[in-house]
Order: C-alpha cells, then structure tokens, then sequence
C-alpha cells in the first residue's frame, strides 16, 4: 500500500525499536517551550488557630434592601421629626399664637402664674404680649396660684413635711402668703402619720427601745424632707411604741 501523501505517520507497535514510552518523549520536550509555560503560585495555607465568626453585614431598617427596589424607584428618605424648639414659634408677637401655647401647657399639668409666664418667655414672646396672656387665662380661671398651691400640697403630704412642701411652692413662683395658706389647711394628722411610716424603716439601725437612739438614726433624715421638730419627736415615739 502507497504511504499517505499527508506525512503523518503511523504510531510504531510496542515491540518496535523506534517506539518510546511517554516518559522519554517528555524528556525530549522543546526546552523554549518548557521556558514560555507560567507556573502557578504557590497556594496560602490557613492558618491553625481559631477562626474569627464572620459578622453578619449591617443594614439599615429604615432602609429596603437593593434587590426589593424596582429599577429607578426613588430611595426613600429618612423621616426627621422637627425639634420642640422648631415647632415653637420664636419671637412671634402675635397674642393668639401665645395664648394657644399657654394653654396647650396647661393641658400638659397645671402650672402657676410665674412658671408659666417664664415658659411663655423662653418661647420667644414679648412681656408685653406674655402679661395680657397670663391675665386672660387668670380671668378665665385657667390660672390660679392658690388652687395649684393646695393641689401641690396635698400631693407632697404623703412624703414632706410642711417646710419642703413651701419651699418647692416658692421654687415655682408661688407667693410666700399663698404657699403658707396652702400648708396650713393641710391636715396634721396625715403629715404626723406620713413621718411616723418613715421613721419605722429605721428601727432596725437604731437601739432596741431606745427614744434618744431612734431619734439620733432617723431625725436628721426627716428633718431634710421638711418635718419640724415637734413632728419628728413624735414620729419616732409613735413609731417605737408600735415597735414594742
């Protein structure tokens, strides 16, 4: 048979001299192209100590994620709530404007002529503009500083004596002849009632059945919430007599 006019030739059999194995014609490999063929680097090893847990990406709650968006959809923006001092009309002359803020702090709790005058002032709003308002709201009989002093002082009963009672009603503006009136129509009874519960929580520190030694504990810290002295000797006397 004609040899083929391709020039490929035929793969020599096993037994043939011409034959080699495939590790002699890797050997016999072209030296350029051995020189052209890249290596790979070298691979980084872990290290063995212990892992740091990957931390979970942070997002925002107000915000949806990118995939949830239609493509263009405007991002919403974060909603700011506007500062008390901004919703509060600074400087306004206007005596409406001023009178509808007095009474919205009304509504808030009751307040005295004083401590609402200052409040109305911090606002922004002219004395001239805050005395007409005060002045209304008294004439409407939204203001009254005796009703606020007797209101104030019965709540504090339970916890102070006469003397803190005034001196926090003076703290607010109260007038001293206002303040009095409203701790004298106090009730006695209840103010001795109130120091004498206070002063059964220092039996324990004190000498048992010892007067001088109940006094010396739990005087001075009933003397700091405004009891007189008359109040605080018969308190403890009323609270070690139940003691014992």
């Amino acid at each position: 048979m004609a040899p083929s006019s391709t020039g490929s030739s035929r793969r020599a059999a096993p037994g043939c001299p011409t034959a080699r194995p495939a590790s002699a014609r890797a050997g016999s490999t072209c030296a350029t192209t051995s020189a052209r063929t890249r290596r790979s680097a070298p691979r980084s090893r872990r290290p063995c100590g212990p892992r740091r847990p990957s931390r979970p990406p942070t997002r925002c709650p107000n915000r949806a994620p990118r995939w949830i968006l239609p493509t263009g959809a405007p991002r919403p923006r974060k909603r700011t709530r506007p500062s008390r001092r901004s919703r509060t009309p600074k400087g306004s002359p206007d005596p409406a404007t001023a009178y509808d803020v007095g009474v919205r702090l009304l509504g808030l709790r009751a307040h005295s002529a004083a401590e609402l005058g200052r409040k109305l002032t911090r606002c922004g709003f002219e004395v001239e503009v805050v005395e007409g308002v005060l002045a209304r709201l008294a004439d409407r009989g939204y203001l009254d500083d005796a009703a606020f002093a007797r209101a104030v002082a019965s709540h504090r009963l339970g916890s102070r004596g006469g003397a803190a009672i005034a001196a926090e009603l003076a703290s607010k503006g109260v007038a001293r002849s206002v303040a009095q009136a409203a701790v004298a129509g106090l009730d006695p009874e209840q103010e001795l009632e109130a120091a004498e519960s206070f002063a059964r929580r220092w039996l324990p520190r004190a000498a048992p059945g010892s007067l001088r030694s109940l006094l010396e504990v739990a005087g001075p810290r009933l003397a700091r919430r405004g009891y007189s002295q008359s109040v605080v000797r018969e308190a403890c006397r009323r609270a070690l007599a139940a003691a014992t």
